[in-house]
Formats: structure tokens, sequence, C-alpha cells
């Protein structure tokens, strides 16, 4: 039996609109001239629940969806109607092409036929999670009667877009280093989870945790820091303060290491450090 997004996605005919992460937030840091096309399999969130026949269809329409450079980001699209209170409700599928995960708070969408202006509105991807490095996500568009520009006579060759005339929020997530020599494959997977569990700072803001710490046996004490910076300027990190805290939160230590690192406007970098505290403690924090 065809579904209803296959039946859509014939007689629609949406299209896919792509950007570089250049281009949506500024990093040249992440810039790519690859030619080399990427598979975007179908992710799905924890949260969102779906048919067999549903994921079926949706990796059908990734699998006619257009080639997808390395490096680019994409808003493949698989239906839109409109709803009988007079709302316009878009299914796409966002699909990263980066070698790392993305995750998008606040974005402002515009939606196009025969590219002609027909809706645009801001909405909270929050609850999308992040997207794994090239693979892609179903999400559901609702634009609210008032967001419309005007009401289409027929809903054909259609494009949902990132709006880039309007103020945007996103977050990515960068991984540093070669973990390989210090973490097993369960460490790194679990400190990840952590990592992505935590929520952006505010607008404006840079935070800076201690994800985990491990004392050697060579008395340097290897930490994991997530540094998440949702500025829209690059953030560039010399000299850090780190205390080193005993059982009751006392202070034994402080030292100031240079971390060297510049992070891109909203993104977020794993790193690992070895500190040269030079006694054993129980918590180690970041001095502000």
């Amino acid at each position: 039996m065809t579904s209803f997004w296959e039946e859509a996605r014939k007689k629609q005919h949406p299209d896919q609109s792509t950007l570089t992460l250049e281009t949506l937030i500024g990093a040249k840091e992440h810039e790519l001239t690859s030619t080399e096309t990427v598979e975007t399999p179908l992710s799905i969130a924890t949260d969102q629940t779906f048919s067999k026949e549903d994921q079926y269809a949706l990796s059908f329409a990734l699998l006619e969806s257009p080639p997808l450079k390395k490096g680019e980001l994409a808003i493949s699209g698989v239906s839109a109607f409109l709803t009988n209170s007079g709302s316009l409700e878009v299914t796409a599928l966002i699909r990263n092409g980066l070698d790392e995960s993305v995750r998008f708070a606040k974005v402002q969408m515009a939606f196009f036929t025969k590219a002609q202006l027909i809706a645009t509105g801001a909405f909270d991807l929050t609850a999308l999670g992040h997207i794994p490095a090239r693979q892609a996500r179903p999400w559901t568009f609702v634009f609210e009667r008032d967001q419309l520009t005007e009401r289409p006579e027929s809903i054909i060759d259609w494009t949902l877009a990132f709006d880039l005339t309007q103020k945007r929020e996103y977050h990515f997530l960068s991984i540093k280093g070669d973990w390989n020599a210090t973490y097993t494959a369960e460490e790194q997977a679990e400190i990840v989870k952590q990592a992505l569990a935590k929520p952006a700072p505010p607008e404006g803001r840079v935070a800076i945790q201690v994800i985990s710490t491990t004392r050697l046996k060579t008395k340097l004490t290897k930490t994991t820091l997530l540094i998440q910076n949702n500025h829209s300027q690059t953030l560039r990190l010399k000299n850090v303060p780190f205390e080193l805290r005993g059982k009751h939160q006392t202070v034994l230590e402080q030292i100031s290491y240079d971390l060297a690192l510049e992070i891109p406007p909203h993104t977020s970098k794993l790193v690992t450090v070895l500190l040269p505290f030079k006694q054993d403690g129980s918590k180690v924090e970041v001095r502000t």
C-alpha cells in the first residue's frame, strides 16, 4: 500500500534546499570544497514515533533526494498541505552532510511554491536533538494561518529553506583530538551522551563544563571539557583557570592552562586535556 507521504511526493514535486555551514553561521573553520557526495540514512530521535510504513516512506524519500556534498546541510521536502484550520503543515528531512553532529535551537524557515514566498516563521527544533554526522531526521513544521503571506491555490514544486534574512540560533558539537588513545568506545559514548544532554547557554553567552576527570599514574589529571560558544563571534581560549577541590569542596590547588582553542560561533567542542595538578582531589572545576 502506498503511504500518504509517497503519494504527496509524486503529486507535489518538492525540491531540496542546500547550503554550507559557512553560509549558515559564518564558521570558516568548517568550510569544505570537496565534491565528494555522502549518504544520509534515516535517524529517528528518541522521542519520535513512526510506524514501519512511515519509516520506509521516509527512507525512500531520502533515496530519491538529490545528492548531498560532504560539508553541506539540506532540507529535503516530503509533503505539504493546508489544514482545515488554515495552517500549512510541512514535513521535511533535515540532512546533515557534516562529519559532526548538529543541533538546531530556534530557526527561521521560509516556504516557497514555484519560487514564490508563501510563508515564513520561527520554529524551536530543540526536541529534534542532535542529528548525527551524515544522517537525516524528519520534522514537521506547522506555519500558522497568520504566518502565511498568501494562501496558495495549489502546492506544487515547493521548497522549504532556512530564512537567512532573519536572526538565527544554531548549535554544533565538535570533538577535538584522537579519543581512541585515551578512552574506550563505551567511555566515549557515555561522554558524548552527557555532552548532548547539556542545553546550549543563553544567546551571547559562553559555558565551560567539566564532563569527566581521571587521575592518572603519571600524576596528571585527565579532564574532558565541554566548551559551548553561543555567541555570534569566534571564541579564542588561551589561559583558562582551573581549581582542584577536596571532598568537602575545599580548594586544594589552582592552576592556569593554555587551551589554545578557537571555537566558531554557535558551536560546542569536547576536548580532553592533561592538567598538572600536584595533589589528588575529588573534583575539577573551571574557576570563574
